[in-house]
């Protein structure tokens, strides 16, 4: 349906661009035509009888100027007729330069410069391009381009008649009115060839055109056909589509109560991740061969190292080496589903170790050791703690152990807590700790 549509829509743009490319041809050739037409009574000295006496400067400049005139529309009819835009882009850019360029500004300084230099220059000019003009026009008439054949036969008869004026004017044919007039006959055969071809194109672009109006008529016809073919099938897709909506409200039953479970399992899961991510414990995964498989979030808090950085690496490798061959063992009797916490240091990003403390679960999968899950809690305030208070009591009896004479510690009741002391070699005068705590201090007296 939509190639018909595009293939109707070419048909039409078709029709525009060849009455468009036919007009501009046309006009290029009057142009040339024109210009012809004017040079060649300047030549004979008409122009200067009629139009311009009295003015033989103007009469010496009109005659280069309307030459490169003449190259200027016969490049830009050439350029046209032929199509070198499209077939041949490299040509087509020499003949642009011709037209655009060169020409022209030969045909602005015609003016200022000497007459002898300009008709030089001019002719000069004009040679090279009717070569590359007859080079194109044989390639492209090897190629197949109808054009191609008028413009030869119209170069060939130009040369000919050009010749036959040229043995006239060096007085080797005799002057009558054929070799008088055979510059002007050349230029009538030339433009006679090439409004013969511009005929012969014009007829192809009108075959064409026709061609593309009849296509064009078949396609609507055709359109007009898949159109009908449409407006049943969608009769048909609409008692389909009266099906399918009832089976759509069977689909969106179905789907809403998806969806309602779906949410649900998402709140779930929305919820378990807020308590991972939110509590102080680390929740972590292992392998049966200790490799980390999963470290929540709240493990950069606890290490400074993030669960990415981590990545796989085996468990044992984050602990402290004092501590490893105690957590192997451990994971040994976790293989055998023995659950015991374990306490250790654990490696921090700054490079230092905290203390911690851990449970695991084992996971066996078909009765074989498959990983473990656990949870890892910080100690380390707390285990640094109980380390101060013990090193302050031992560092306490140390000092009492080792005072001169004699330390008691006497509570309210008047009743020895405590007794230690040395006095001319006998400890505590004979009495042990135990015999001490059981005295008063009246009883010492």
């Amino acid at each position: 349906m939509a190639s018909l549509r595009y293939a109707v829509t070419g048909g039409r743009f078709l029709s525009v661009r060849v009455r468009a490319a036919s007009e501009a041809r046309l006009s290029t050739l009057r142009a040339f035509r024109l210009n012809a037409f004017f040079y060649q009574i300047s030549h004979r000295g008409y122009a200067f009888q009629l139009f311009w006496p009295g003015h033989p400067w103007w009469a010496n400049v009109s005659l280069p100027m309307l030459m490169n005139l003449l190259g200027l529309f016969g490049a830009l009819f050439v350029r046209a007729i032929m199509d070198t835009r499209a077939l041949s882009p490299r040509t087509d850019r020499l003949f642009v330069v011709f037209g655009y360029v060169l020409f022209p500004l030969a045909a602005a300084l015609s003016p200022v410069l000497p007459a002898r230099l300009c008709l030089q220059t001019t002719y000069a000019l004009l040679i090279a391009f009717a070569t590359i003009v007859i080079i194109h026009a044989v390639s492209a008439l090897w190629k197949g381009n109808r054009f191609a054949l008028f413009f030869l036969a119209g170069a060939g008869g130009f040369a000919v008649f050009t010749v036959i004026g040229t043995l006239t004017a060096f007085g080797r044919l005799p002057l009558y009115f054929f070799t008088e007039w055979s510059t002007e006959l050349g230029f009538l055969w030339l433009v006679f060839s090439a409004s013969a071809g511009m005929i012969d194109r014009m007829k192809a672009l009108t075959d064409e055109l026709r061609a593309s109006r009849s296509e064009q008529d078949r396609n609507i016809e055709l359109l007009t056909r898949a159109n009908q073919e449409l407006a049943a099938t969608n009769e048909e897709l609409n008692a389909a589509m009266e099906e399918l909506n009832a089976t759509n409200e069977e689909f969106e039953a179905q789907n809403a109560e998806l969806i309602t479970a779906q949410n649900e399992l998402k709140q779930s899961e929305e919820k378990y991740r807020s308590l991972v991510e939110n509590i102080n414990e680390v929740i972590y995964s292992i392998d049966a061969s200790g490799s980390l498989t999963y470290l929540s979030p709240a493990f950069e808090k606890m290490t400074g190292f993030t669960p990415a950085e981590i990545g796989d690496r085996n468990f044992s490798s984050l602990i402290h080496p004092e501590d490893v061959e105690n957590i192997i063992t451990r994971f040994g009797e976790l293989i055998h589903g023995v659950i015991k916490p374990s306490v250790y240091r654990i490696i921090t990003k700054t490079g230092g170790y905290r203390w911690i403390t851990s449970i695991s679960r084992p996971i066996f999968h078909r009765g074989e050791f498959a990983g473990a899950n656990g949870i890892l809690t910080d100690i380390h305030e707390k285990k640094e703690a109980e380390d101060r208070v013990l090193q302050e009591k031992t560092f306490a009896t140390t000092i009492i152990d080792t005072l001169p004479g004699i330390f008691f510690v006497l509570a309210g009741d008047n009743t020895l807590l405590r007794w230690k002391g040395r006095l001319g070699g006998d400890e505590a005068f004979g009495y042990s700790p135990a015999e001490v705590r059981t005295m008063s201090a009246l009883e010492m007296v």
